[in-house]
């Protein structure tokens, strides 16, 4: 452990200095570079420690190697230079003043439907998740039919999620303006989430269905000097992320052995996943670098394909562009033979942006970051949309520690649900929201 000290003091420090130069240039508490680095920083530092010891016998069995930590230093490097231009940036078009009153009426209108909305969602979400698990006989079973392509999902219902996806960034800003907390209609939605997402064969929801929520509900608390916000976020945040980490510590348990560690007891086995269960969760991106950007490397893809995904996704079949399936490059088919961490994780950034770009990739991450540090502090005029893209930014700077999403059909569809929130929502009431 003591030997990869240096490298994280160094990589500790550039983050540290980022934010504090960030802040000064924005004046603004929630943007995207800090959402990066606190993302970034616990993924380096999980997995390193879960690398040093011994009792993580799966993961202490595959070294970080050199290669890795080269690449993550030029791309926080290259990430640090994106923010501070994007900072910049707004320094010099921080944008309108959007009229932040939200009209009665309008919360009235939509106050109205969101048990309805919420109730929906859960109902749907917990029938997507006893109809798939009834297939197979546990939940790795489903977790293995849905990595190695013997899931199917209707497009309907996906579709369906992402409107859920913009609801509940609506939920958070509606909230963060009024400064109350939805509890019950957010668990709902949230837990709604979860279903799909568990009917799928996976559990990200858990963090990212709240992440939603919490970080509209910041962007449109953050222009308030108001201790009754400020204190009902602290105290949800403290609640949500106990929640997390149990309920992701408990889908974990409920999966059996998935990891091939070992322990010397039931008792020492309980503890370390309750405590490790999120960091073991996101180091395998962390450890697979290497071999990702490999394969990457040697990938033959169309350009931009990871990077720009929704454009391939929404048009390609329009354009007649070539589709690559991603399980041909990083998927778990093509590593399905291997017992190795690579074999079943996902994929951060970097390893996308080297198969998009390659060996130049860095290049491409300067105005990417800067792009979404911008977004993510830039004053719409458009209160509700322009939260909801700031929102959006924030979220896919922290999700690039599991893939890459700024320009992704996720992003997307999203920002697309939730602008027709907007269009249907003005229209009716005859309001800016």
């Amino acid at each position: 452990m003591f030997e990869k000290f240096p490298f994280l003091v160094i990589v500790t420090v550039i983050a540290l200095f980022s934010m504090r130069v960030n802040s000064a240039l924005t004046q603004n508490k929630f943007s995207a570079d800090k959402a990066f680095w606190y993302a970034w920083l616990f993924l380096i530092w999980s997995a390193e420690i879960v690398t040093s010891f011994p009792f993580f016998e799966y993961y202490s069995q595959y070294p970080i190697d050199q290669g890795t930590r080269e690449l993550v230093l030029a791309t926080l490097l290259s990430a640090l230079v994106g923010f501070l231009i994007g900072s910049y940036i707004y320094r010099r078009m921080p944008g309108g003043r959007g009229d932040r009153k939200v009209e009665e009426g309008f919360i009235s209108f939509l106050g109205r439907k969101q048990n309805f909305i919420a109730l929906s969602i859960l109902l749907i979400g917990a029938y997507e998740f006893i109809l798939n698990r009834n297939k197979f006989s546990d939940l790795q079973a489903l977790r293995y039919a849905a990595v190695t392509g013997d899931l199917t999902y209707g497009s309907a219902s996906v579709q369906f999620f992402y409107f859920a996806q913009a609801f509940l960034l609506f939920l958070g800003f509606s909230d963060g303006t009024r400064a109350r907390v939805s509890k019950l209609v957010a668990f709902a939605a949230t837990t709604g989430l979860v279903f799909h997402n568990l009917s799928l064969g996976g559990r990200i929801n858990v963090i990212v269905g709240p992440a939603l929520y919490l970080i509209s509900y910041a962007v449109s608390a953050s222009g308030k000097e108001n201790r009754d916000v400020i204190g009902e976020l602290k105290r949800t945040l403290v609640v949500v992320t106990a929640l997390i980490m149990t309920v992701f510590t408990a889908l974990r348990l409920l999966r059996g052995p998935t990891d091939g560690m070992s322990y010397q007891s039931s008792v020492l086995d309980s503890i370390i996943n309750a405590m490790f269960a999120i960091p073991m969760y996101v180091s395998d991106t962390y450890i697979s670098i290497s071999v990702h950007a490999m394969h990457a490397s040697e990938a033959s893809i169309p350009y931009g394909y990871y990077t720009f995904d929704a454009a391939y996704r929404l048009f390609g079949p329009i354009l007649s562009t070539n589709l690559v399936d991603s399980s041909e490059v990083f998927g778990h088919i093509f590593y399905r033979d291997t017992p190795a961490p690579w074999a079943w994780t996902q994929t951060n950034m970097i390893p996308r942006l080297i198969a998009d770009f390659g060996a130049g990739y860095w290049v491409a991450i300067i105005p990417i970051f800067a792009l979404a540090q911008w977004g993510s502090v830039y004053r719409f005029r458009m209160v509700f949309l322009g939260n909801a893209i700031r929102s959006m930014m924030i979220l896919c700077s922290a999700y690039s520690i599991l893939g890459i999403f700024w320009f992704s059909a996720f992003t997307v569809l999203t920002l697309f649900y939730a602008f027709a929130i907007y269009l249907i929502c003005s229209s009716i009431r005859g309001v800016r929201i």
